[in-house]
């Protein structure tokens, strides 16, 4: 509907306002079109042949003619009938002129209507992939923050673990010293042999037992208070060693 309103205004504008060209005899004046009791009447106004000339058709019958502002009578039209079908002429081709143009004319308005529904398409679509990248961007934004503190939180956790790998390793390194003590004076007791006969140990509350054997009360209250857990640091009232290397205490 559009499309043929745009058409019909075209038409209409190129009839009622189109010029009239005639070479190097006429110059560009008016042309229009009425209506008179259903019937086509055209007016035209344009300069021929050093001439001014007003014509007027009723259904492409010559109704009226003037020249230079004098009205010419009907029985002398004749004279004049070169300089009208010039005119007339000129309108015609002129007429087809317009109308070629029009139909350029509304063929590029569909082409730019096509066009313009085109770009307003896409320039949803890119209102629509702006807001989604806003979205994304907040989510990124936030994801990076998330990820900043997740690395401060991975730098803390490092450094409690390599402070307690460290706490770990003297640890071990007190817990092995202290084994090689107690199994020197388990051999200089003559409780064991030698060190690689030392299987299990175990300081049970008051008691000592050596390779499951318990051993006297002396001989325990003596271990117990050389490697008490006040003075020594690392024996608890239970402390269980196994050859496999394995040491609980409680």
């Amino acid at each position: 509907m559009k499309m043929m309103n745009l058409k019909r205004s075209l038409w209409l504008t190129v009839i009622l306002l189109s010029s009239l060209c005639a070479g190097a005899q006429t110059k560009s004046n008016t042309y229009r079109i009425t209506d008179k009791n259903g019937k086509r009447v055209e007016s035209v106004q344009t300069d021929y042949d050093g001439k001014h000339y007003q014509i007027e058709w009723m259904n492409e019958k010559m109704t009226g003619l003037s020249v230079d502002g004098v009205t010419i009578p009907e029985a002398d039209w004749s004279k004049y009938s070169t300089a009208s079908s010039h005119i007339r002429q000129d309108l015609k081709e002129q007429a087809k002129r317009n109308n070629a143009q029009a139909a350029r004319n509304a063929a590029q308005a569909s082409l730019n209507e096509e066009q313009a529904v085109r770009n307003k398409a896409q320039a949803r679509l890119n209102t629509e992939q702006q807001e989604r990248n806003a979205e994304q961007a907040v989510r990124n934004k936030a994801q990076a923050r998330e990820n900043a503190e997740q690395q401060k939180r991975n730098e803390a956790q490092a450094l409690l673990n390599q402070e307690q790998s460290g706490k770990n390793d003297a640890q071990a390194k007190a817990m092995e010293a202290l084994m090689k003590a107690i199994t020197k004076d388990l051999v200089n007791d003559h409780i064991i042999k030698d060190e690689n006969d030392l299987r299990q140990l175990n300081f049970n509350g008051p008691g000592l037992f050596v390779n499951g054997i318990r051993q006297p009360e002396a001989v325990a209250k003596k271990y117990h208070a050389k490697y008490s857990k006040d003075k020594y640091g690392l024996l608890y009232d239970h402390f269980n060693y196994d050859r496999d290397g394995v040491i609980k205490g409680d």
